[in-house]
């Protein structure tokens, strides 16, 4: 097979990236490559803690769909096995193990998701129990002796929980070591990893959802937003990163840009403009949005506002829903609640408004 020239693949490569462990192994593995004309392996691993994919795990898809359109083979590892585990990722504290059930479910919904950036005719997608769950107790502890506890406590987010005091369970402990070994059953050539827990914006969200939520986010990030989440072309992004920095333009339009782009890349370009025009008509004429969606109410009596917010899935739990309203951002009807312990009744149909994107429309049932 004949890939591009080095110089170009890594350029592609290294865009957005963080940190190359180490670019000198990369370009040597890339020429090994272009010589044999075999692609390189190239492997992420997820463990399936979470139903959804969000923003962050694009960063790295993305990376792969680079690997992949340069044409090396990329290997969509899901940690089932590892995944009961508890990987610490950072926490400071155990996380607790998931059942095969919610595995299992979280794991299809993965599969589902990344193929809206990967090609899936190239894309193998592994588990890990298919070499871990062979794996007898002699053959783990052999693999064991080959580690320390201290390069275990290397790890930053180990050795400030063994500091303070925190406990570290065996389990867990091992987790790295089992991560180690997904890369060695497989053969890669190359592992990636991201810091993908600060971008939460999940990307089987609604096309509204997707573009109010890259509206909100902090100035300083649209410039590696643009980078890491998008295709927009490196020139383009140098002349967006000038004009903020020279005051040039308000931050509002390329928001809007980087809005339309990332619900076209994981909707359609059609989706974008309508949820642009969504967006002027709920904020910018203060409309309220076409789609608001009926909740029936299936009791005479009055109930607490916060627990019908919950229950509307406006708020995750009731003491959200209270924050919410002590801090003036409940509406209903269009009057502001500021009472958290204020209870409805739903004789009526009644607007009810959280924040400023989120609404439902509560119905006595009939």
């Amino acid at each position: 097979m004949k890939f591009p020239p080095v110089k170009e693949q890594l350029d592609l490569l290294l865009r957005g990236v963080e940190e190359t462990i180490l670019v000198e192994d990369l370009e040597r593995k890339l020429e090994r490559s272009e010589k044999s004309g075999e692609p390189l392996i190239v492997k992420e691993g997820f463990d399936p803690t979470a139903p959804d994919l969000h923003l962050g795990h694009t960063v790295t898809i993305r990376k792969l769909r680079q690997f992949q359109q340069l044409g090396h083979q990329v290997v969509f590892l899901i940690g089932d096995f590892t995944g009961r585990v508890g990987d610490p990722s950072g926490r400071s504290k155990t996380r607790p193990l998931m059942t095969e059930e919610e595995i299992k479910r979280n794991a299809q919904t993965y599969k589902e998701q990344v193929f809206k950036i990967l090609d899936p005719k190239e894309t193998q997608v592994r588990f890990n129990s298919e070499w871990h769950g062979a794996l007898s107790p002699y053959d783990f502890l052999h693999l064991t002796s080959h580690y320390t506890v201290a390069r275990m406590l290397e790890r930053d987010d180990f050795d400030k929980r063994f500091k303070s005091g925190q406990p570290i369970a065996i389990l867990e402990f091992l987790y790295p070591l089992l991560q180690a070994y997904d890369s060695v059953a497989l053969r890669a050539d190359v592992e990636l990893g991201g810091t993908d827990q600060k971008y939460y914006i999940g990307i089987h969200e609604p096309p509204q959802e997707i573009y109010g939520k890259t509206l909100s986010i902090p100035d300083e990030l649209i410039v590696p937003y643009f980078v890491l989440a998008t295709d927009v072309p490196q020139s383009e992004i140098a002349q967006i990163a000038e004009d903020l920095k020279l005051g040039r333009t308000n931050p509002r339009d390329p928001k809007r840009r980087l809005a339309r782009e990332l619900v076209a890349l994981y909707h359609s370009r059609e989706a974008a403009e309508q949820a642009e025009a969504a967006f002027e008509r709920l904020f910018a004429k203060k409309e309220v949005p076409d789609d608001v969606k009926d909740f029936a109410i299936t009791t005479s009596e009055a109930q607490p506002l916060a627990q019908v917010m919950v229950a509307s899935g406006l708020c995750r739990s009731n003491s959200e829903a209270r924050r919410l309203i002590e801090g003036g951002g409940v509406h209903l009807d269009g009057e502001k609640v500021s009472d958290p312990m204020l209870r409805i009744l739903v004789d009526k149909p009644l607007l009810l408004k959280v924040g400023k994107r989120f609404f439902v429309r509560l119905v006595p049932l009939a």
